[in-house]
């Protein structure tokens, strides 16, 4: 992406190191501080460790921008990769606290291999809103140490042009030379044109790239009236040893043994505007900002990129899990004031924890194949059994100009990496098996949650035992436990994945049925309306949920209950309505009819005709009553009133 067109945008990084004082909250974004507390030690924050863990395989680039407070170090570090992110400030003081991490989303290729990028963002140097009087006094000191010791590019953001005011302010990396314990190493070739600095005692191959950026400059840099590189002239000037200055010499002296090569660039001021120098990248501020700001700083990153190495150290290449556990062990060494860090000693600490798993995971590798010797056994044949175990999990000596050491240790890894890929694809194919057993068990009809809940264990034991065919027999493993873990929320999954999917069915299925009760049961009721009453209607009512809970099955079975009854609801007022009716049609027919055939066979006087009618009232709006008993009086009393009329 085009540093002109990334726009501004949220910070995606998070804090790796904090001072004590200070809490991240990784639900609100935000940081906190208790300003009663002194900031004396760094602290690692889990979210940052999070992001290392996620990449502790892989080999890694390192870049970490460090600097004064307020030179623009967090906008420069949000160009350096599209999709990182660093917050910026616009006040006076130091915005940026402790160390924070972005990691690129893809890997890129360096020579022959593939690594991920991290880019640390350092807190400023010498910020106006950092109480001194409650700071450790070393406490640059820690934040470079880490910087150095974790990264294979350091970028130092400065304001303005080279002085030996900026010099000076590099007099930190003189104490960080100090308390490292140095080997002898070659010295690096330096810039042509440049002042031959003596061998040395240095940091040696633990060492970064270093790049001095000089901020808002409006000159090129000149040797006697001569045009020269920004490096040529730092070498030839603020780095060339001058008698009567031994305090610079020795910050000269401990630039120089540090670092593995040392260049310097600059940076074109952006913008003379106050208000859009608070925000380069906005759309609004377009035609304000210099047009060489942005392409210089895409020559800049492309000049970082063109020469920026894999993480190494003592010719190892760093994968995330062993710079974690540098940054560990620094962290601890600078919090313990300790007066030298032994860095070979770290290094050779951290490879023979690693060489110990190694040993342990062709251990583990060689009790996996001799475990599966079934006794008795001839003797002759598990004894072959044992060499060839013990072989293969030791694998083949070396040819190479590589040590034993070196070969063991690639040995081993090649053990582990396959002991992982045959457990990766026993817990594969448990899974797999669990899920279409399980699967099509579900062709069917819809279970029960009884019967679904039998099948998942039938099926996790099939699974379970699949896997162990894979795993060791120790039980204590803690390789395999991991895999278990894994495997039983992988199953769980799938086993809520297909419940869900069970449910939907049975949920199906239940509709269906119900839609099939009120057809079979309830329509030939309604068909022969005049021969019931409403109490009839409520037997039916349940006799059809009765029918319901004989007929319904599957884990929906029981949340349709309460379906089934609102729909036989449903026709409750039509149904209600048609009794009613039908009882006054019934009754009023009968009554008329009566009547009728008194008038014709048995002519009587009004009076006579009068009592017997009054008779015959009351047997038809009795009949009346029954036929509507539980009917709401509300829907009843306007045929009452016809009735009566």
């Amino acid at each position: 992406m085009s540093v002109s067109n990334k726009k501004d945008s949220f910070s995606n990084a998070v804090p790796l190191c904090l001072p004590n004082n200070y809490t991240w909250d990784s639900v609100t974004k935000k940081i906190s501080v208790d300003k009663t507390k002194p900031r004396k030690t760094l602290t690692v924050c889990m979210e940052g460790l999070e992001l290392l863990q996620r990449l502790k395989d892989q080999l890694l680039v390192v870049l970490c921008i460090a600097g004064p407070a307020r030179s623009g170090k967090s906008f420069f570090a949000s160009q350096l990769q599209e999709d990182v992110t660093f917050d910026v400030g616009h006040g006076a003081g130091s915005h940026t606290t402790g160390i924070w991490i972005g990691v690129g989303a893809r890997p890129i290729r360096i020579g022959n291999d593939e690594a991920r990028v991290v880019i640390l963002d350092a807190e400023g140097l010498g910020g106006v809103n950092t109480d001194s009087s409650n700071t450790d006094a070393k406490w640059e000191h820690k934040i470079f140490s880490l910087c150095v010791l974790l990264s294979s590019y350091v970028i130092y953001n400065s304001k303005g042009p080279p002085n030996y005011d900026e010099l000076d302010k590099l007099g930190f990396i003189a104490e960080f030379s100090s308390s490292i314990l140095r080997e002898r190493q070659v010295d690096v070739k330096e810039p042509q044109g440049t002042t031959k600095q003596p061998p040395r005692e240095d940091f040696g191959q633990f060492g970064p790239d270093f790049l001095w950026l000089f901020r808002d400059v409006l000159f090129k840099p000149d040797l006697n009236g001569k045009p020269c590189t920004w490096t040529t002239f730092v070498y030839n000037t603020l780095l060339v040893h001058k008698p009567n200055e031994p305090d610079r010499n020795n910050i000269r002296k401990s630039i120089s043994s540090t670092f593995r090569t040392i260049h310097a660039t600059d940076l074109p001021p952006p913008t003379l505007d106050s208000n859009a120098v608070k925000s380069l990248l906005a759309e609004e501020n377009k035609d304000k900002i210099n047009p060489l700001f942005f392409s210089t700083i895409a020559k800049v990153v492309k000049q970082i990129w063109s020469s920026v190495q894999i993480k190494t150290i003592k010719g190892s290449k760093l994968t995330g899990q062993q710079l974690i556990d540098i940054l560990s062990h620094v962290v601890n060494s600078v919090n313990s004031e300790c007066d030298k860090l032994d860095v070979t000693s770290m290094w050779d600490s951290i490879v023979n924890a690693e060489m110990q798993n190694y040993i342990q995971s062709a251990l583990d590798l060689y009790k996996e194949k001799m475990g599966q010797t079934k006794l008795p056994e001839k003797e002759e044949t598990y004894l072959k059994r044992h060499e060839s175990t013990k072989s293969s999990s030791k694998g083949q000596r070396s040819e190479s100009g590589t040590s034993e050491k070196e070969a063991q240790l690639l040995r081993d890894q090649k053990i582990d990496i396959m002991r992982t890929e045959s457990l990766i694809d026993a817990e594969q194919q448990s899974c797999e098996l669990f899920e279409k057993s399980l699967k099509e068990a579900l062709q069917g009809e819809p279970l029960t949650l009884s019967e679904l809940n039998a099948l998942k264990g039938s099926c996790i034991n099939g699974c379970f035992n699949n896997f162990r065919k894979a795993s060791c027999d120790d039980v204590d493993c803690i390789h395999c436990i991991k895999f278990k873990q894994r495997l039983h929320q992988k199953v769980e999954s799938i086993f809520k994945e297909c419940s869900s999917e069970c449910y939907d069915k049975s949920a199906k299925a239940c509709q269906c049925l119900i839609n099939e009760l009120i057809t079979r049961m309830l329509l030939p009721f309604v068909v022969t309306i005049d021969a019931h009453n409403y109490s009839d209607f409520r037997k039916l009512k349940d006799e059809i949920l009765a029918q319901y809970e004989i007929e319904a099955k599957g884990p929906a079975k029981k949340d349709f209950m309460g379906t089934c009854t609102k729909a036989i609801d449903m026709q409750k007022e039509g149904i209600q309505l048609l009794i009613i009716q039908s009882a006054l049609k019934s009754v009023y027919c009968k009554y008329t009819q009566t009547l009728n055939q008194t008038a014709k066979s048995d002519p009587c006087e009004d009076e006579e005709l009068d009592r017997r009618q009054a008779l015959k009232y009351r047997d038809i709006t009795s009949a009346f009553r029954v036929k509507c008993e539980g009917i709401d009086k509300s829907k009843v009393e306007p045929y009452q009133l016809n009735l009566e009329t």
